[in-house]
């Protein structure tokens, strides 16, 4: 049997045509990879008089698990996850002719819930990470006709571009000093199993923020303490403000330090600082 493909069809850059969020268009243009998955859970009817187990199908369930580079004017999913609303609706379209699918006919009914968003900032891009669960039906309709462009603003994913403070503890901004940062939102869901249907109908539950960021330690001659500032944070077991800015806005609120170290990289390595800190009430972000 001879094999026989169309090799200009199989690329990344032709065949995602559309995966949108909400209103916005053009979401596939900061998708780094992404994943959709039904599954179909069985349960075994032992009781059934047959040589045979009968096998019957349980509630089926949808989820997406997808990363994307922000700017400097673009971090979409943070904001959803500390939203009052976490959640969304998307329209995926795997291959510029195919079958669009979203949550249930023309966007009616139908949410992807968050159940967990990172945001990453370290020496390259800031990314997003992200998992979402489908609350209803998944439905395939028919696309309408999409225009795939490319991006005009990829000088605004460069990592100096779009940080522009980090504040932990009021007054002491370590931007210069900083090395990395990431923020860490999760939400519970809870499966509400009683719906007579075949989907799963889940509804969102607690929502967890943890903030992990870590920073070259100074000598400043003024003030001294300050040279093991977060280390000092987590000895004096108090909230703290935090503020930083990246991705078109400030994430800030109050937080409590629940792990911070102390570490010297030897005679020709810097001495570092780590913290991390879980929220204390709510945090903000633009649109949330």
């Amino acid at each position: 049997m001879a094999i026989s493909r169309t090799n200009y069809t199989q690329r990344y850059g032709v065949d995602l045509a559309v995966f949108t969020l909400d209103s916005d268009t053009t979401y596939y243009q900061y998708v780094t990879d992404a994943t959709l998955g039904v599954s179909l859970p069985t349960t075994s009817g032992r009781a059934a008089k047959d040589l045979d187990i009968l096998i019957a199908a349980g509630a089926s369930s949808a989820t997406i698990d997808a990363s994307n580079i922000i700017t400097d004017a673009y971090c979409p999913m943070l904001t959803i996850a500390l939203s009052d609303t976490p959640y969304f609706t998307a329209i995926l379209r795997p291959a510029a002719t195919s079958d669009s699918y979203t949550n249930a006919t023309a966007n009616t009914t139908g949410k992807f819930l968050l159940t967990s968003c990172k945001t990453s900032v370290s020496e390259g891009a800031i990314t997003e990470s992200w998992s979402a669960v489908m609350q209803g039906a998944l439905a395939s309709t028919t696309p309408t006709t999409a225009t795939v462009g490319r991006r005009s603003d990829l000088a605004s994913t460069q990592f100096g571009v779009d940080v522009g403070s980090l504040e932990i503890g009021t007054g002491n901004d370590f931007l210069a000093h900083y090395d990395s940062f990431d923020i860490d939102v999760s939400i519970g869901t809870a499966v509400e199993s009683a719906v007579m249907d075949t989907w799963q109908w889940p509804v969102q539950t607690e929502r967890k923020i943890v903030l992990n960021a870590s920073r070259i330690v100074d000598s400043p001659v003024t003030t001294p303490a300050a040279s093991l500032y977060w280390t000092n944070i987590a000895i004096a077991r108090t909230i703290v403000a935090v503020s930083i800015e990246f991705g078109g806005g400030t994430f800030s609120g109050n937080m409590i330090c629940t792990d911070a170290k102390w570490s010297l990289g030897g005679a020709n390595g810097a001495q570092k600082e780590t913290i991390t800190l879980e929220n204390y009430g709510a945090m903000t972000f633009p649109g949330s």
